[in-house]
């Protein structure tokens, strides 16, 4: 399965409303478990960036870029700067997109373009996409799925260039070498999710956390977002009882 993993920096929390001011994007084979292209852009955009303290992407740098894109025609236009990734798209090169919260860069790149989404193929068809935060289940993973906590959990370097596109891409791609069936658990990511929680008692929480899922600590419970059609009897990879939520 080749599975195009992407991140996104921006000036805000709200697609439609802030902009979009980076991309990264690297297409990961599940067969092999290696990253077989990468790619990633400053958007030439000259505009204020209240997260620079966050991204640290300055006003010189959008600047620059702007000047990078400006000997190019074909590049002037913001998903111009996109081009490469719509190209893999277009070959039929991607199965499935991904991103760590996908609800968030997902809305920031469909922004780009209200009709049709700006991530599908030349014949129209969308292509899914999965979250590797909800979506994936890690080894080593603790109570928290941040990229960064997964990142240390599984001993994985973060690096110097925290919270920039590319560098958040790669720390995906290197905890998808680390997922068990991998396929299988993208499958099943696909499905229409719901909210369930493990019914478990305190002995039993070290249960919980293995198979995935979080504890919630207002609500007191240990919940976890999978496929609507789960079972909801114990099966021997999961030997507890769990509960649909919503």
């Amino acid at each position: 399965m080749r599975i195009l993993v992407l991140d996104v920096e921006t000036t805000g929390l709200k697609a439609g409303r802030d902009a979009l001011l980076e991309v990264g994007a690297a297409l990961f084979d599940s067969t092999v478990k290696q990253t077989l292209w990468m790619y990633s852009t400053i958007m030439p955009i000259l505009i204020d960036n209240p997260a620079e303290s966050i991204n640290h992407i300055s006003k010189d740098a959008l600047q620059a870029a702007v000047n990078l894109y400006d000997w190019r025609p074909a590049f002037t236009e913001l998903d111009g700067a996109l081009a490469p990734v719509l190209q893999l798209c277009d070959a039929g090169a991607v199965d499935v997109c991904c991103a760590h919260n996908k609800d968030f860069d997902k809305g920031f790149i469909d922004a780009l373009a209200e009709n049709p989404p700006l991530l599908r193929g030349i014949d129209r068809v969308p292509i899914p996409w999965f979250c590797t935060k909800d979506g994936i289940n890690y080894p080593q993973q603790g109570k928290a799925k941040s990229l960064r906590y997964l990142a240390v959990d599984h001993g994985i370097p973060i690096g110097s260039q925290r919270h920039r596109a590319l560098a958040d891409v790669m720390l995906v791609c290197d905890l998808l070498t680390l997922a068990e069936d991998l396929d299988a658990q993208v499958l099943e990511a696909l499905k229409p999710q719901s909210l369930f929680q493990a019914l478990v008692s305190f002995d039993d929480r070290e249960l919980a956390k293995k198979a995935g899922f979080r504890w919630n600590g207002p609500a007191k419970r240990w919940e976890k977002k999978m496929s609507s059609d789960t079972p909801q009897q114990p099966v021997e990879e999961r030997p507890f009882p769990i509960r649909m939520l919503g």
